[in-house]
């Protein structure tokens, strides 16, 4: 039974492509805001039927820390 802020591979599993790229969208917010990276450093489309290459999401920041917990580096991460 899932308790609160415990997530295990078979909830993410569960997920529908929209809830998942909200997740995806809300996990990325969350890590700039902690780590102090302006928030529009953040590009995830909801819109997931757009030929796009296959980039969920991207993440890319300039200023602030070269890294952080989640994420290895500020250059471009993208999402797929």
């Amino acid at each position: 039974m899932p308790t609160l802020f415990r997530v295990e591979s078979r909830d993410i599993a569960d997920l529908n492509d929209i809830q998942l790229t909200k997740l995806l969208k809300l996990l990325l917010h969350l890590e700039a805001r902690s780590s102090g990276i302006a928030e529009i450093a953040v590009d995830v489309a909801l819109n997931i039927t757009v030929a796009d290459g296959g980039e969920d999401g991207r993440i890319k920041w300039e200023g602030g820390p070269d890294k952080t917990d989640n994420l290895p580096s500020s250059r471009l991460l993208k999402l797929k």
